[in-house]
């Protein structure tokens, strides 16, 4: 019979059940709390018949028996100790073997947990894996289908490629076969520059066929002439509704002051000419800055530096002039301070005018560098798939 049939038989055979209050701090309790309840009652039993006889021989002895009832006493006492002893021994004996045998219980329990837990987790782990392999299995199709149809991709995109490139090499003939006939006739006409260059006659004579082409260019309305070789009149004179005289120069620098000197001559001594530009082909004007209005004898006159950079400056400088004379019949430019606002006024236009040219030429050249770019990474891609041009 183990423990819980123990109890259950206590619990059947006491109908009413009384409870006891003890303190918790009283240390003669510790021993006697850790003892069954049907332990605890024979204690309770056992305590509380040796105290009744206690107090029984207790008055007998001091009533005044004898020594031999009290050696008598003592001697049953012992044995009833004795006799106890030998049932609290029994009694732990069974609490031992009961102990062990719950022990034993309690592992053959957890055995069973530990085989349920194990079996149930191993079908599921079992059925996690299977599904796991089942999803490998559909990534490793679906990742062969993707590469095969990269594949089929980059062969299209690389035939158009290629296709582009044999399109692009017969375009780039043709254009290498264009600009190989504009080269022979480039290196004709640089053999004569060259040859022009020899000296300083020459150089100027180029510089003046330079600037008469940009006039032309420029001034498609008008009628443009060539006066070089007339003392005193200048280089070129524009003709359209109104008559503006044009001199070029070309030196290894600056112009110098005694060509200026001779161009205002030349605006003082004749009439005709109602507006003049002195225009400096590949470098600048001593003491004049770029795009300078003065006057001479009541006639606006503009200096141009540079112009082979940027032929637009001297259309620029003609309209300056025009618009100047345009207004002449309500503004009389004769008088010194209506020649400075104009110059100030001037100024001002021609740093906006700049900025713009500025800006155009920044973005033409943005332009170029990114052609540039393109070109580089297609040549780069081409080189990446084997494909020589």
């Amino acid at each position: 019979m183990d423990y819980a049939e123990n109890n259950k038989l206590m619990e059947e055979d006491i109908d009413e059940l009384k409870e006891f209050m003890f303190p918790l701090d009283d240390n003669r309790l510790k021993d006697f709390m850790m003892l069954s309840t049907e332990d605890q009652l024979n204690a309770i039993s056992l305590g509380s018949f040796m105290l009744k006889e206690g107090k029984n021989r207790y008055i007998s002895m001091k009533s005044g028996e004898n020594l031999q009832l009290m050696q008598q006493l003592k001697t049953e006492y012992e044995e009833k100790i004795l006799n106890k002893d030998l049932t609290v021994n029994k009694l732990r004996e069974d609490i031992r073997r009961i102990k062990n045998g719950h022990v034993k219980e309690m592992s053959e329990i957890s055995q069973e947990i530990t085989e349920k837990t194990k079996a149930k987790y191993q079908k599921h782990w079992n059925d996690k894996f299977e599904e796991l392999n089942n999803q490998l299995e559909d990534t490793q199709d679906r990742m062969r289908k993707l590469v095969d149809t990269r594949i089929s991709q980059n062969n299209s995109h690389n035939e158009k490629i290629l296709m582009m490139q044999r399109q692009s090499t017969t375009e780039k003939d043709e254009i290498r076969s264009v600009y190989e006939e504009k080269l022979d006739e480039l290196r004709g006409k640089m053999e004569q520059i060259v040859m022009m260059s020899s000296n300083s006659t020459k150089k100027g004579q180029e510089g003046e066929d330079w600037t008469f082409n940009e006039l032309l260019r420029l001034f498609p309305e008008a009628m443009v002439e060539d006066t070089h070789a007339q003392g005193g009149r200048g280089d070129f004179i524009i003709r359209d509704k109104y008559v503006g005289m044009v001199d070029s120069k070309k030196f290894k620098g600056n112009v110098p002051k005694r060509d200026i000197k001779k161009f205002k001559a030349d605006m003082e001594n004749n009439n005709e000419y109602q507006y003049g530009i002195l225009c400096a082909t590949d470098h600048g004007i001593a003491a004049k800055s770029d795009l300078l209005l003065e006057f001479v004898c009541g006639k606006p006159i503009v200096y141009v530096h540079n112009a082979r950079n940027n032929p637009q400056k001297i259309l620029m400088a003609c309209n300056l002039c025009k618009l100047i004379l345009k207004n002449m019949e309500c503004f009389d430019v004769t008088k010194e301070e209506n020649q400075l606002i104009i110059k100030e006024k001037t100024k001002s236009l021609v740093r906006i005018k700049k900025k713009m040219l500025k800006k155009v030429q920044d973005f033409s050249e943005s332009m170029i560098e990114l052609m540039d770019n393109q070109w580089s990474e297609l040549d780069a891609l081409l080189k990446q798939i084997n494909v020589k041009y």
